[in-house]
């Protein structure tokens, strides 16, 4: 979650050629997928489910082990041919949680997002339900182990009373200002690289444990990333006034992403990642051309936008939301008498053993795309 910079790719950076050539207690609340596969044109049943595969769908029928929750998987999977093999089948469905449900023309997601305290799972557990099924959860941080507890106030009462932060990642403002909302009471503060502006903050800063290894800090597993990325820590202040980030994106080289909700309160509009197509994604493949999500008229300027499968979730301050790699995400402020209607989060991205690979080849591709931009090949915006 950077802004794009030769060091740090920003979740729905573009890139541009200039050459021609150029995913306890609570535990038993969360879903627990069964994956049925098919090869062909025949329906193989197991104890859990059926899956049918038709041409170029393949459906995917569902059973949770709960009492509360239960759904259907459909995966809609145009580049599937017929002969689907077992391992690419469970690989699609992995991403996707629910039967989309259309109401007043948009799909949604009936994927209830599990909120589970804080501490009540280890890491093998939370690896296997929520990180290897690219799953959203909310952990709820009750004592603030992870979340901070600063307001924006506290925060520019601990640097100088000119100190400077850019709004918009283009004007800048003094924090102090913009704290009290004597100025840019409207604009956004986001994607400020904590230990940047504010070290003492960012030193006290971790992650959940439950995430586990964090591999970005493993020198001896990446060990070309840049220093920034090994403690990959963002922060994002706003007013409830704010229209919020400014594009549906999913994040830069298939890193987790968890946002700290510190104070106030925000919602989430997130996407699985297999509905790329329905997103109107980029070129560059992490950024959808979609202006606002929430526009009257964005079903009548994207028509196909009426299939992806939307899944809007409230995160209120001390709660912790993975979102896991690839998923499409965006969010915005939401009124909370509580702080005043003013918003605060950090966001920080991580990466573990299942999304190592992914994230190796997108690494890869980011050190070329720098060398081209060193060269003046490209140009990165």
């Amino acid at each position: 979650m950077m802004r794009a910079t030769m060091d740090s790719p920003a979740f729905g950076s573009t890139v541009h050629a200039i050459s021609p050539q150029s995913s306890a207690r609570a535990i038993e609340r969360v879903p627990r997928r069964a994956f049925s596969t098919s090869t062909r044109s025949e329906t193989v049943r197991d104890a859990r489910g059926v899956v049918e595969t038709r041409a170029t769908d393949v459906i995917i029928a569902t059973a949770f082990d709960t009492d509360d929750i239960s759904a259907r998987a459909r995966v809609s999977t145009t580049s599937m041919n017929r002969e689907t093999s077992r391992e690419d089948t469970a690989r699609a469905s992995r991403d996707v949680l629910d039967d989309p449900v259309a109401p007043e023309g948009g799909a949604t997601l009936e994927y209830v997002v599990p909120r589970i305290p804080l501490g009540d799972m280890d890491p093998k557990r939370f690896a296997d339900t929520f990180l290897a099924r690219r799953a959203p959860v909310i952990l709820v941080d009750a004592e603030r182990a992870c979340v901070p507890t600063f307001t924006l106030r506290s925060l520019a009462a601990s640097v100088p009373e000119d100190f400077r932060v850019p709004l918009e990642l283009e004007r800048e403002c003094e924090l102090s200002a913009f704290a009290r909302g004597d100025a840019n009471a409207d604009a956004y503060l986001r994607n400020l690289h904590v230990e940047d502006y504010f070290p003492d903050v960012a030193s006290a800063l971790r992650l959940p444990r439950e995430f586990g290894d964090n591999l970005l800090a493993d020198e001896t597993r990446t060990p070309f990333v840049p220093r920034r990325w090994r403690r990959w820590f963002e922060l994002f202040a706003c007013r409830s006034t704010c229209a919020g980030f400014p594009f549906l994106h999913r994040d830069a080289c298939c890193v987790h992403a968890a946002s700290y909700q510190i104070q106030g309160r925000k919602r989430f509009t997130l996407f699985p990642p297999t509905d790329g197509a329905h997103v109107y994604a980029s070129l560059t493949g992490n950024r959808s051309t979609i202006e606002d999500v929430d526009a009257p008229d964005v079903f009548e300027k994207y028509p196909n936008f009426t299939r992806a499968r939307r899944l809007t979730v409230d995160v209120e301050a001390g709660e912790i939301l993975f979102v896991p790699s690839n998923w499409w995400h965006t969010a915005k402020p939401l009124r909370c008498e509580a702080s005043n209607d003013v918003c605060v989060s950090i966001a920080a991205s991580f990466i573990d053993e299942s999304v190592m690979d992914a994230f190796a080849d997108s690494f890869a591709e980011f050190r070329a795309m720098q060398s081209l931009v060193k060269a003046g090949a490209a140009t990165m915006t």
